[in-house]
């Protein structure tokens, strides 16, 4: 399975755990378009054939060399172009290699801060209020911690290099927790900015490599492999999923060539609200984006207790001791569900929550859902309605991630908020460690809940649990196969 581009939490004992969610590689359309929050220019190549070449040499299959000490990393150089053919960088420095033509962006090696001493700043980036030290997955699947510079995301203006853009999830590709550096490429058309519709069309799966996978703005009527072309002017026919013949009509979105983020886009739904289902971005507000429905089963993922060989093959993970799937496949986004993201950064007012949603920093970058609470006192009734959207059990569960903490002092959501009921295994909790821990479970995210003091009966009145998907509780509370699930009317529904 992929890992999704939520961050670690931690409780009010400053424990930190590593979430993940259970979308895969195979749920990601091709030709850019993401599954989850990144349908945007976000993350086209930038962490998939990243490739660390020292100045002026050539390529060394991702490893990092070593500048033998002889030169000091140079603040100026750091966030500049290279290439890959070298000696834009200098002496000391590195070539982050980001895209397949060979271009990419000055670095140099470093070592990151420790968040586990805060006093100490062990970060050795020249200057810690410009650059800051991230790790980059390189393309053999080494992590490399390099230098890049800090930026303030907003639209209008850059504080990056203009080849680049100072984009809010950049954190999806260096692990840095609300900061923004310059390292994605800046759109400079409308074209960088693709979006999606709620056109469909079908594609062909090629038979010839030469062969385009999608059409260019005719809505692939030229394409020999698209035998269902885009209905809609200006569309372009992408494959939606690897190896299926379903694809999506993307169209221009807006790019705003001053800050090279992509800005608002149109839409044939502007009074769409946070939350609401969608088949595409048009579906959506103008500031919003739609997170596409998928099922990793129907793509051929395999359920908990299926034998594998990866973890590529299982909708959650595959033990490698026994060889079978870890983690119960169901639906993601169910239905499609409409998101802003960016709130994380002020800066980025364009895309601040509006009323009735609340930032969710569990995403790099801030992703802007509907906020929802109790609306029954009576902690006893069996059904809570919460507000968010009915469906299957488990589609959507109201979780307070306002009971989590990313640091010791930022919460992950200011209020609970409607969650795909995929989101949360119950396996991402940890479990206790000596001497005092005493480990965290799904209650934590129960409405009202209180992680400092458990005890408390208000903690979980929706009884927020880990269960499976036939709404029975598992014996264990960190179970692989299980979800996080209460008794709200959203859960309620049939399993």
């Amino acid at each position: 399975m992929r890992r999704l581009t939520r961050l670690a939490l931690v409780a009010a004992t400053a424990f930190v755990v590593a979430a993940c969610g259970s979308d895969s590689k195979k749920t990601n359309p091709d030709g850019g378009v993401k599954n989850d929050s990144s349908v945007t220019k976000l993350d086209t190549g930038t962490t998939q054939d990243a490739t660390v070449l020292p100045d002026g040499s050539k390529p060394t299959d991702g490893t990092l060399p070593s500048d033998g000490g002889t030169a000091a990393c140079n603040a100026n150089k750091i966030g500049t172009p290279c290439t890959r053919s070298g000696g834009e960088c200098g002496a000391g420095m590195v070539c982050l290699v980001t895209a397949a033509d060979g271009s990419g962006i000055c670095t140099c090696p470093c070592t990151p801060d420790d968040p586990q001493t805060p006093v100490l700043i062990e970060d050795s980036c020249p200057n810690t209020n410009k650059n800051i030290c991230g790790g980059i997955q390189l393309s053999t699947g080494q992590t490399q911690n390099l230098c890049f510079n800090r930026c303030s995301p907003r639209l209008g203006g850059t504080d990056c290099d203009p080849k680049f853009a100072c984009d809010p999830r950049s954190g999806s590709v260096t692990g840095l927790l609300d900061v923004a550096v310059c390292i994605q490429d800046a759109c400079t058309a409308d074209s960088d900015c693709a979006i999606t519709t709620s056109n469909r069309c079908e594609i062909a799966l090629p038979t010839d490599a030469g062969v385009p996978d999608a059409g260019t703005g005719d809505g692939g009527a030229t394409n020999p492999l698209v035998t269902k072309p885009c209905a809609g002017a200006g569309e372009r026919c992408v494959r939606l999923f690897a190896g299926k013949t379903e694809g999506i009509c993307l169209k221009d979105g807006k790019c705003d060539t001053a800050s090279g983020l992509c800005g608002k886009h149109s839409t044939d739904k502007p009074q769409a609200a946070i939350g609401d289902p969608c088949t595409g971005d048009t579906d959506c507000g103008e500031a919003m984006r739609c997170q596409l429905e998928s099922d990793p089963k129907a793509l051929g993922e395999k359920d908990h207790g299926e034998s594998c060989t990866s973890s590529d093959d299982c909708c959650g993970s595959c033990d490698p001791t026994t060889s079978k799937c870890r983690g119960t496949c169901m639906k993601t986004w169910a239905g499609g569900y409409c998101a802003a993201i960016g709130c994380a950064f002020a800066s980025l007012t364009e895309f601040a929550c509006p009323t009735g949603s609340t930032c969710n920093r569990f995403f790099y970058g801030g992703m802007c859902m509907k906020s929802c609470t109790m609306k029954s006192t009576d902690i006893t009734a069996e059904e809570i309605d919460t507000g968010c959207r009915a469906g299957n059990y488990g589609d959507y569960e109201c979780r307070g991630w306002n009971n989590a903490f990313l640091t010791q002092q930022l919460r992950a959501a200011d209020t609970a908020v409607c969650d795909p009921g995929h989101f949360a295994r119950c396996s991402i909790f940890p479990g206790p460690r000596p001497p005092n821990f005493a480990g965290l479970d799904c209650s934590l995210v129960g409405l009202n809940g209180d992680p400092v003091n458990p005890g408390d009966p208000r903690r979980n009145p929706t009884d927020m649990a880990c269960r499976t998907l036939d709404g029975k509780k598992t014996t264990d509370v960190r179970a692989p196969e299980g979800f996080c699930f209460d008794l709200t009317v959203a859960g309620k529904s049939a399993p």
